[in-house]
């Protein structure tokens, strides 16, 4: 969990991140999206988002820097 606000000054938010493997089917945008692509966890920068998001990447990153997590 990651607490933080929505735009300078603005409201608080609580972001609320999970983990998963996916396990079948087809993983497509959809209308609230433009586009969906998978990414190595290494090759995301950490220099854009919202500092909850940039939080829960870095702590991300960390916990796979050992291995596979599960």
């Amino acid at each position: 969990m990651y607490v933080g606000q929505y735009g300078e000054g603005g409201d608080p938010v609580l972001d609320i991140l999970y983990l998963g493997e996916p396990i079948g089917g087809e993983v497509k945008p959809m209308d609230d999206m433009l586009s969906l692509e998978w990414s190595n966890l290494s090759e995301i920068s950490l220099g854009s988002g919202s500092p909850n998001t940039r939080a829960g990447l870095r702590d991300l990153q960390r916990l796979f820097e050992g291995g596979r997590v599960w």
